[in-house]
């Protein structure tokens, strides 16, 4: 792994269970891999600029969660108080980041209907339990985790606007060859086939994403900018 760990919790939950969890993972990851706010935060700082900081070079977050960690929640929600736990899990799962919720003090994972919508996408996050009887083996099973999140990372999955690329150029080519035989040839055989079909292909995509389209929508728009293009610059053999 290449990240940081970023440790979240409620001090007035699992703050000794959290700072147990630091010391092991410091360990066997080293310090300067590990932040939790009581040591990464100096007197006079802005905790919540540098909390946001933290999470931008963060790797993996974890969640710790113990047995008053909902209800604890539950009465800063209805109290309206700033829950800077809740924003910290909310930030990292809008950031994409990989979050664990780690279980400690035999809690349970919370049902997605008691947690807020911003956060309600942790419980689909698997979680890890850390006993008290076998913390040691827990914390081990954690760290082998976190280590291995960095090699699945190093081959991600070929990205959403990769994807659209990849396809906006086959359907540019397979477009303008197939245009090509119902209403000919375009200027400059099959160079100007290649050439009109791309450009009509882009010219539609782009419009699509200028108009806000789902993907479907851009593809068939693209579509018909390859044949449009065609169209207008065909000359047949």
């Amino acid at each position: 792994m290449t990240g940081r760990v970023f440790i979240n919790y409620r001090r007035e939950d699992s703050a000794s269970g959290a700072a147990r969890l630091r010391d092991r993972l410091v360990s066997s990851l080293g310090a300067g891999q590990i932040f939790m706010d009581v040591d990464n935060l100096s007197a006079g700082q802005r905790f919540d600029k540098e909390l946001e900081r933290a999470l931008a070079n963060t790797e993996v977050f974890l969640a710790v969660i113990g047995p008053r960690w909902l209800g604890l929640l539950k009465n800063r929600t209805s109290a309206a108080d700033r829950d800077f736990v809740r924003e910290e899990i909310a930030a990292a799962l809008k950031r994409g980041i990989t979050v664990v919720p780690v279980l400690i003090e035999r809690a349970e994972l919370p049902r997605g209907e008691d947690l807020p919508e911003d956060i309600r996408e942790m419980v689909y996050h698997q979680k890890h339990d850390v006993s008290h009887e076998h913390f040691g083996r827990d914390v081990d099973a954690l760290t082998r985790a976190i280590k291995g999140s960095g090699s699945r990372d190093a081959n991600p999955t070929m990205s959403q606007p990769a994807i659209e690329l990849l396809t906006v150029l086959l359907i540019g080519i397979v477009g303008g060859w197939l245009s090509s035989f119902v209403i000919g040839f375009p200027r400059g055989g099959l160079l100007g086939m290649l050439g009109t079909g791309l450009l009509g292909s882009a010219i539609g995509y782009l419009a699509a994403k200028a108009l806000s389209l789902k993907f479907p929508l851009q593809m068939l728009l693209s579509s018909i900018g390859a044949f449009t293009i065609q169209l207008l610059f065909r000359l047949p053999l």
